[in-house]
């Protein structure tokens, strides 16, 4: 007969009521013979009204189900009750601690226990100012107590006995007792209630902790009581007078209840069916009640033994030690001061894993401080499940980081395969499996599946949430490691497609110079058609006609006139002929050139020209199209400097850097303009002759640089790469 597998579920293994539940569950399925995966933190418990989803639901594979409804601190919707009836409806479910839909439930009778407390407080006690310090407004142990506290008091004011009665809620749990009883000691620091009735002995733990650290001795005559009857209340100092649940037979009962629903024992269940286990009152000295005398335990020193389950529990209250000497045997103070010891050992292990887990970007890295931190805790049993992706929905695939039982311990390989998780479990021999899911906000991560001794839980609950966010980050490290790839790739199809671009610019770039070189020896050879034309064919018509005119003046005096201004024509046209195309560069060179240029510009404005030619022209080899548009720069630079800068004077100068580099500087003594010192960025500075300097030394591959300013004339540099002579 192979084993059946039962599922109990809960909110966290981190508290005593929790952890009491599941050990009694425990005990009875091993005694039963089922399997036990207890399933934490499902969306029911979250006390959010969110669509429900059970994460376990595509993997879950069970014969019966227990749900600890009394940690639902919410109403169940109607919806929230037909997805859970549907998603169980194959198989028995049994609630407990509460009703839940039709399910059949175990609950806690609690309302005598209570009330008996109420009247001891009240009664016996005397105690007419009360606080009562509740769950969350909606939980219905909250509404059922307060209802029950109400109906007491009610009945005492009939009886003209006034009781002053505050009402707090808060969480279920230690710190929220300890944050309100601290609001209250310093809103009302010489005026303590009567007593403090909490909502469990967590709840009463926190308020006793509020008190003690207050040093407000007002405040320590303040009676506290709780409820569930854990076993640290019976070791607080005073110990706290409780509510006993017998959580033990509550999970007792609830597992019977189930084995005869799977077994069909119990043919006469019929929904809605209610099996109650009776609470009791616990008088303990925290409500303000004396000890009894005993032979071996002092009126004085009221402290108790140790419970024989103390192997389950790590820590002590810190009065036991901090008291006077209490009347306890060496053995006990012993026990107590290894637990002790061992407690604050595994929260140091907690704090190294919390602290080496932010230093690994891999989840080999991960599971090995993760091996570490189970080794510490003794935990046999642990699977560590990863989700592809941060998901919303449940699923039933995963990659399995981490594999830890009796037999084998493995980590993730470089190339995981997403594994079905039913699969994985279902070859899991272990007696009982505690679930855990992994969360990063409202989505699932993966699952930590484990057995653990009972002081363990809740150090694996802390450990769980270290693992969720040290997952997130490594989600979020391959999200940006994948970013950067694509990035690159990004990058590098752009730098390829620039690269192209740039060498289509080029070419079209060298195509455009040519044609632009193609149009300037045009234009060169134009104006020399041009200044042959007007050489050969119109200076020889003038000079001849001047002739002819000079050979008729003795006959008529009045052709005089006429031959000087056909003279002064002819003088005119040759010049104009010089200018389209200066013969000299043909015949004598650029430096020639530039000299007679330079010469005949001083003869025909009266501006002073001084010309420096530094350069040794075997050192040179320039081209004809170099020495034309050198040529025509210079010859378009003084003209402006005489014609807009109105110089006197100009000083010419050319040399050959250290860059092989031909130079050349036309400065003047002109007006200046600061407005030329931004050519040729600005394009709205310069006319057409600074764009055609531009136009020339750039088909030169060349630079062209203005300095000027007002008064202080301008100085225009131009430098032309060379070509050495082979």
């Amino acid at each position: 007969m192979s084993q059946k597998n039962i599922a109990l579920f809960v909110n966290n293994l981190d508290e005593e009521y929790q952890i009491s539940v599941y050990k009694a569950v425990r005990e009875e399925a091993f005694r039963r013979n089922y399997k036990l995966i207890c399933i934490q933190s499902e969306p029911i418990f979250s006390g959010k009204n969110d669509p429900l989803t059970f994460y376990s639901a595509p993997w879950l594979a069970v014969d019966g189900v227990l749900i600890l409804a009394s940690l639902i601190g919410r109403e169940v919707t109607e919806q929230e009750y037909q997805y859970i009836y549907q998603l169980f409806k194959s198989v028995p479910c049994v609630s407990i601690g509460r009703q839940l839909g039709p399910f059949p439930s175990v609950l806690t009778h609690t309302k005598s226990a209570f009330s008996e407390l109420i009247h001891h407080l009240i009664d016996k006690h005397g105690y007419r100012k009360l606080l009562y310090i509740g769950g969350p407004p909606q939980n219905q142990d909250t509404i059922i107590r307060e209802t029950v506290l109400h109906e007491i008091i009610q009945n005492y004011i009939k009886e003209a006995i006034a009781i002053d009665l505050t009402v707090e809620y808060g969480q279920f749990h230690e710190y929220s007792g300890m944050m309100i009883a601290q609001k209250y000691i310093q809103s009302k620091p010489s005026d303590p209630f009567d007593a403090v009735i909490a909502a469990n002995d967590n709840m009463a733990i926190g308020v006793i902790k509020a008190i003690e650290t207050s040093e407000n001795n007002f405040w320590k005559q303040c009676a506290v009581t709780g409820f569930d009857d854990i076993p640290l209340a019976k070791l607080e100092y005073p110990p706290i007078t409780t509510i006993h649940q017998p959580l033990d037979l509550l999970g007792k009962e609830a597992l019977q209840l189930l084995d005869n629903l799977i077994e069909q024992k119990d043919i006469k269940i019929n929904p809605p069916y209610v099996r109650y286990v009776e609470s009791t009152i616990i008088i303990r000295q925290s409500c303000g009640c004396q000890p009894k005398k005993t032979s071996s335990q002092n009126v004085n020193h009221p402290y108790p033994a140790l419970p024989q389950d103390f192997q389950n529990y790590t820590s002590i209250p810190t009065n036991i030690l901090h008291q006077k000497q209490p009347q306890l045997h060496t053995g006990d103070l012993s026990s107590f001061l290894y637990l002790s010891i061992k407690s604050e050992q595994n929260m140091r292990n907690l704090s190294y894993l919390g602290q080496r887990l932010v230093t690994v970007n891999t989840y080999e890295g991960m599971a090995r401080h993760l091996s570490d931190f189970l080794a510490n805790l003794s935990v046999p049993l642990c699977y560590l499940f990863v989700f592809e992706k941060p998901i919303k929905e449940p699923s039933d695939v995963a990659y399995l980081v981490y594999k830890k039982n009796s037999s084998q311990e493995e980590y993730l390989t470089e190339k995981p395969q997403l594994l079905p998780i039913k699969e994985v479990l279902a070859t899991v021999e272990d007696p009982v499996q505690c679930v855990y899911p992994l969360k990063a906000g409202d989505t699932y991560i993966g699952i930590l599946i484990y057995n653990s001794y009972d002081y363990a839980q809740p150090h694996m609950c802390s450990c769980a949430t270290f693992l969720s966010n040290n997952i997130q980050r490594l989600y979020e490290l391959e999200l940006e490691k994948k970013r950067t790839q694509i990035l690159e790739e990004q990058v590098q199809i752009r730098t390829q497609e620039l690269v192209r671009a740039y060498k289509e610019l080029q070419e079209e770039s060298r195509r455009r110079e040519a044609v632009e070189a193609e149009v300037l020896r045009i234009s060169e050879m134009e104006r020399l058609r041009f200044s042959l034309d007007l050489h050969d064919d119109i200076c020889q018509r003038l000079a001849g006609l001047s002739m002819y005119c000079k050979s008729m003046e003795l006959k008529n005096p009045n052709l005089g006139e006429v031959v000087k201004m056909i003279d002064e024509t002819l003088l005119l046209t040759r010049r104009y002929a010089h200018d389209a195309f200066p013969v000299e560069l043909e015949n004598l060179g650029l430096e020639k050139a530039l000299e007679k240029l330079l010469r005949t510009l001083e003869r025909q404005t009266k501006c002073s020209c001084t010309f420096n030619w530094d350069i040794d022209n075997s050192a040179i080899n320039m081209a004809k199209d170099q020495e034309i548009n050198i040529y025509r720069i210079v010859q378009e630079a003084v003209n402006n400097s005489i014609k807009h800068g109105r110089a006197t004077r100009l000083d010419i100068s050319t040399s050959i850097n250290q860059n092989n580099s031909f130079c050349i500087t036309i400065s003047d003594n002109g007006h200046g303009n600061e407005l030329l010192n931004q050519f040729p960025m600005n394009i709205s500075v310069g006319g057409v002759g600074l764009r055609s300097m531009e136009y020339r030394t750039h088909q030169l591959q060349g630079k062209l640089s203005i300095q000027s300013h007002v008064n202080k004339g301008t100085i225009i540099t131009i430098c032309i790469p060379l070509n050495k002579r082979d």
